[in-house]
């Protein structure tokens, strides 16, 4: 609080509010929508979500989430407030660009988060540290009465498909050391220099 004295009065001025105090808030407010790739059930595909809530001053609270469903689970997050629905929608239409996205329920949005985390730790990942911002807009969900299945790896077994900003030889190690060569179908590159992949159907 700011206290601020004019003509012998002192004057209290509440401080606003920092994004990250109303991002923690957010789990509270109403829900706008909850925003998934169309292809999140296909083994090979990132997903990218989004899950949004909207204050009664009108600025909208977002969650973006990007998840591999194969065995690594929260591979980023961010958390942001946006001033006005004409903000958000330009934050939607960013997130389209890569994804064509559709509508879901909040509680399949959680399942898909709550389950991909859940595979991915079993396995020697920890979510993404910008997560544990980025998951207040989650809020009240209730992912255990959702009972549409999650697709995690790939053929029984966890797969992974290297990205280009993935620490490629400290994932295959963890994976390795967990399950075995044999445990896992992996797509890698066969070095930094050559941009050919390096396929094992397990």
């Amino acid at each position: 609080m700011v206290r601020k004295i004019k003509r012998g009065k002192i004057i209290n001025r509440v401080r606003p509010k920092s994004d990250r105090a109303k991002l923690r808030e957010s789990g509270d407010w109403p829900l706008l929508e909850c925003l998934v790739s169309e292809t999140w059930q296909e083994p090979v595909a990132i997903t990218q979500m989004m899950i949004a809530r909207r204050s009664p001053k009108g600025e909208i609270a977002i969650g973006v989430f990007l998840i591999d469903l194969g065995c690594l689970g929260m591979k980023d997050a961010f958390g942001r407030i946006v001033p006005s629905r004409r903000a958000y929608r330009q934050e939607v239409k960013r997130l389209s660009t890569h994804q064509e996205m559709v509508r879901i329920d909040l509680d399949l949005a959680a399942k898909i988060i709550q389950e991909a985390i859940a595979y991915a730790r079993e396995l020697g990942f920890e979510p993404h540290r910008d997560y544990h911002q980025a998951k207040h807009v989650i809020g009240d969900a209730h992912p255990e009465n959702c009972a549409t299945p999650i697709p995690l790896g790939k053929d029984g077994k966890p797969f992974y498909f290297a990205g280009p900003y993935d620490d490629v030889d400290r994932i295959m190690k963890t994976l390795t050391r967990k399950l075995g060569l044999d445990g896992f179908t992996y797509v890698v590159p066969l070095s930094e220099d050559v941009e050919f992949f390096q396929p094992n159907d397990g």
